[in-house]
């Protein structure tokens, strides 16, 4: 098994874990406010992983020779691979790469993890799990239906009791990073990745995706937060991300730059349906519609409920969702989980929802 590809580094020391790394530098008596100066995530344990690319230059390769040259490269190099497939534009782009091109995949799954699949939802409450019965399942039959892959299985992961729990549990302090928001497929998901773990299964998924802004030049960012959490697991592949070098992170960047300058800049934060148009239109097709999804837009929330960092773990659209259904029917005991190993322990005195959500990777300028 690889090491993970997501570390915090910190007084020498290279840490898997986010709340692991802080609690080390808290008690060295750094302050909360200078956790950001004092850790220093990076990927493939190299400093300069980033810092040693030239990303004014874009790559001459062909986006789609890049991304099926990288499909055959993974296939050679991993016994068993398994696509997460959530039902988004990434891992249908990934999934119609490998099928395209004959490249086997050995699994391909979705996380259904519905607790409510027995019941009627009234109208403004779902479950949070529209992508995967509107998009992944159906797309995952079609696909099933259309090829011929006699040896990759389709599995429909439906472990709705870690729906609840997912990875609020007695190791989230110490063991690899979290995103620590609180969804029904997010949750069961956790589980998922642990148990391949287990049993030497590695995990596809469409990261790093590219996050491109303007401040009189165009620069990418890339920050902890955007799509890399679960590459603290040892098993987790993100396609986009070539341990060599940042050759095709620097290929979408300069793609979403480019559909910038000829359609006109969107700002994530302020437009954020087309900016996440552009994200797609710029590097991969739309094989089906994605903005169908309620999810599509914004993804956070303005809820009185998620305002404040105690309620960080609540603001995304799912989890609101999610956190609707659950108090609609009366769900017992669904917030223990979340208040014993989250909202009560404490590093020094600080609760860990005080601690910063997000660490910067690196910001490269394009132009």
């Amino acid at each position: 098994m690889q090491e993970p590809i997501l570390s915090y580094f910190y007084n020498g020391k290279h840490y898997y874990s986010k709340f692991a790394v802080c609690e080390a530098a808290l008690l060295d008596g750094v302050h909360r406010k200078f956790l950001v100066d004092q850790i220093k995530p990076t990927v493939f344990k190299d400093h300069n992983y980033f810092n040693n690319y030239d990303w004014t230059k874009e790559p001459q390769q062909s986006w789609y020779e890049m991304c099926v040259q990288r499909a055959h490269e993974l296939r050679q190099n991993h016994k068993y691979l398994a696509l997460a497939y959530s039902g988004g534009s990434d891992c249908a782009f990934i999934l119609d790469i490998f099928i395209k091109n004959n490249i086997p995949l050995d699994e391909i799954y979705t996380v259904l993890a519905d607790p409510f699949a027995d019941k009627i939802l009234p109208e403004g409450i779902d479950s949070s799990c529209w992508e995967i019965y509107n998009h992944a399942i159906p797309y995952m039959k079609y696909i099933e239906k259309e090829y011929d892959l006699r040896n990759t299985k389709f599995i429909i992961h439906n472990n709705y009791k870690d729906s609840i729990t997912g990875q609020f549990q007695k190791g989230l302090l110490t063991n690899y990073n979290h995103t620590t928001h609180y969804s029904a497929t997010g949750n069961a998901h956790y589980q998922v990745v642990v148990d391949y773990k287990a049993q030497d299964k590695f995990i596809l998924n469409g990261g790093l995706e590219p996050n491109v802004y303007f401040d009189g030049r165009y620069h990418m960012d890339v920050w902890d937060t955007d799509s890399m959490s679960l590459l603290s697991h040892s098993n987790y592949i993100p396609f986009y991300l070539d341990k060599n070098k940042p050759e095709m992170h620097a290929k979408q960047c300069h793609l979403l730059m480019k559909y910038f300058k000829q359609y006109g800049y969107s700002h994530r934060r302020n437009n954020y349906e087309n900016y996440h148009k552009a994200q797609i239109s710029s590097t991969r097709a739309w094989l089906y519609d994605f903005s169908q999804s309620p999810y599509f837009i914004k993804n956070v929330a303005k809820n009185e409920d998620a305002k404040g960092p105690k309620s960080s773990i609540f603001v995304l659209r799912k989890a609101q969702a999610f956190v609707k259904a659950l108090r609609y029917f009366n769900v017992e005991n669904w917030q223990k989980p979340i208040r014993d190993y989250y909202l009560e322990p404490k590093i020094k005195g600080i609760h860990l929802y005080d601690l910063p959500i997000g660490f910067p990777i690196t910001r490269q300028y394009l132009e």
